[in-house]
């Protein structure tokens, strides 16, 4: 289905370990718990140190909740950016009362929505509202962008991670985790397979140990051991 694939293509970008995810609406299509579920992983790798960023589609209070920073947008413009707890009482401050027990995005969304019946009005408020946000937290978003941006912070954050990183997207500790961790899954859900492998195993040893049993230790014995060893091996394998 459409939401298992997208949480498997989630997953595996999660085994890369990237310092970026951008995520386009990652829990459309997912109910309610594996919604939450997957949100509340990018919020480990987002306090992990990684950078997080996603559009979000219809979140439940929950969902909303576990965002640290929202980037809210109406025609074209800017409207809020900050804090998730920032947002209510900048919305406050214009009039706009988020009401008690009430899911914040909904709010949002309803207060930025430019409705049929009063369209020049709905558009006016939203440039209101915008122009407000540009003249006052805005403005102090934007000047630590630019402080950001002349002292290089972004990059030496890249340069870090590339410094510290490994060749492959995942080290090599963590590919032979993922492997053991996959076969003993395997292992344990297949007993059957493991005892007939058992058997196997111990019946070649036996009947190769019966066959090349008291080998001298000359170039006939010393071909011998090795077709035994190759024998061995191309069993296990």
């Amino acid at each position: 289905s459409g939401g298992e694939t997208k949480r498997l293509a989630f997953a595996c970008e999660m085994l890369t370990n990237p310092p970026l995810m951008v995520c386009d609406e990652p829990t459309s299509g997912l109910d309610s718990f594996m919604a939450q579920t997957m949100v509340e992983a990018m919020q480990k790798m987002a306090q992990q140190g990684r950078t997080i960023i996603c559009t979000i589609h219809q979140p439940s209070s929950e969902v909303f909740a576990l965002f640290d920073r929202v980037l809210l947008m109406a025609e074209g413009r800017v409207a809020f950016l900050g804090l998730t707890t920032d947002a209510i009482d900048f919305f406050a401050r214009s009039d706009q009362i988020c009401p008690s027990n009430y899911n914040p995005a909904d709010f949002f969304i309803m207060t930025l929505a430019v409705h049929p019946e009063h369209e020049e009005d709905s558009r006016s408020y939203i440039q209101s509202l915008c122009d407000k946000y540009d003249a006052g937290v805005g403005k102090g978003v934007y000047r630590q962008a630019e402080q950001n941006a002349k002292c290089g912070r972004t990059a030496s954050v890249f340069d870090d991670y590339k410094e510290n990183s490994s060749p492959y997207k995942a080290s090599w500790g963590s590919q032979f985790l993922a492997v053991f961790v996959r076969s003993g899954l395997q292992i344990i859900r297949e007993p059957l397979q493991l005892r007939i492998k058992l058997m196997q195993t111990t019946m070649t040893a036996l009947l190769l140990g019966l066959i090349y049993l008291d080998q001298n230790y000359d170039q006939k014995g010393v071909s011998n051991m090795s077709g035994a060893l190759f024998l061995l091996i191309t069993n296990l394998t």
